[in-house]
Parts: structure tokens; C-alpha cells; sequence
């Protein structure tokens, strides 16, 4: 809201994933009367349809020329946006299929450090967020390096799972040894 000028990508393991969320950002800036409170400027750019597609979509902004979306969905492996980026939102990059093997695991963190992160200006921001897969995944790989890092259990500080209803103290068991959590 404060830089409508700007350009941000949204990068997931699966580009339906990557549209669902740029769709759910779109739709706050489109129909939201709180956004709308906070960002009164904020809106969608007028013109073509081209601005407000499933993949990106382009907020109204004083440089009429630019050409790039504002937002733009994004999947590992996948074409990316053609600007350089103010920020990237790496949300579930990865995924259990992607980090079953060191091969898979390393052929995604090559990809997203020399293509996703090449496209962020210097002082721009990367955010990683996801589940960990496995103990070496690239969260890992990026908490080893000293990227700062906040990890949320599955457990309470009192033991218990946080979503009991659905998760059961097999299923942690299984899934930590799985992962190679132990």
C-alpha cells in the first residue's frame, strides 16, 4: 500500500499455489472496505484486462509506463517475472515431493538462490516461509546460514499437539521420523 510503484512475487513449489495466493491479495486490494480505509489510493490499474489476470495483477501507480505487474505468482522452475523484484515471498517452495532426495533438494535451492534471489534488488526483502520437510530441506539450508528464522512446533510448550483434532502423537512420531526429525 505504501510503494504502489513497486514489484513483488509471490514464488511456490506449485504455480497454483503461487495464484492462490496472489488471487487472495488481489481480491483484499479489490473488495475489501478496511484496505480500502487504510489504502484509499490503492487500486487496480485501469486499462486492459492484462493488469488483473490469475497470475499478477497491477495496482494503479504514477509511472504509467512500466509495464511489469505489481504482484506476479511465480513456481519453482517456473518463468518468472520480468523486472526485477522490491521483494520475494517464497511460500512453500518446497514441498515433501521436492525434498525426498539430496538430488531434488539441491537442484530446487540452486534454482531459487540463482534465479528467484538474483531477481531481488539489493536491498530488497525475502521472506521463506514453510513447512520443514526434511532436516536438511532449504529452510534448513537458510537457518544454517544465519538467515533469521522463526520456528513454530507442533507441540505445545506442555507437550500436547497444537491441532490434536487432527494430528495425533502416532502421526507426529511417524512423520518426524519420516522427515528425519528425531
Amino acid at each position: 500500500g505504501h510503494h504502489p510503484g513497486r514489484h513483488y512475487s509471490i514464488l511456490s513449489q506449485a504455480h497454483d499455489n503461487a495464484r492462490k495466493r496472489t488471487g487472495a491479495i488481489r481480491e483484499l486490494i479489490k473488495l475489501s472496505p478496511e484496505f480500502r480505509a487504510v489504502f484509499p489510493n490503492v487500486k487496480p490499474a485501469e486499462g486492459d484486462s492484462s493488469h488483473w489476470t490469475a497470475d499478477s495483477f497491477t495496482v494503479t501507480r504514477s509511472n504509467i509506463a512500466d509495464q511489469n505487474p505489481t504482484l506476479y505468482a511465480w513456481s519453482v522452475h517456473g518463468k518468472g517475472p520480468g523486472s526485477r523484484l522490491h521483494g520475494l515471498v517464497c511460500d512453500d517452495a518446497v514441498d515433501e515431493k521436492s525434498t525426498r532426495t539430496v538430488e531434488l533438494r539441491a537442484s530446487d535451492s540452486r534454482w531459487i538462490r540463482g534465479t528467484a534471489f538474483a531477481r531481488v534488488f539489493r536491498h530488497g526483502f525475502i521472506w521463506n516461509l514453510q513447512n520443514a520437510w526434511h532436516a536438511a530441506d532449504f529452510g534448513s539450508e537458510l537457518e544454517a546460514e544465519g538467515w533469521p528464522t522463526v520456528r513454530c512446533g507442533a507441540r505445545t510448550s506442555d507437550g500436547r499437539m497444537l491441532w490434536h483434532e487432527r494430528f495425533d502423537d502416532a502421526w507426529y512420531a511417524a512423520t518426524s521420523k519420516k522427515v528425519g526429525f528425531h
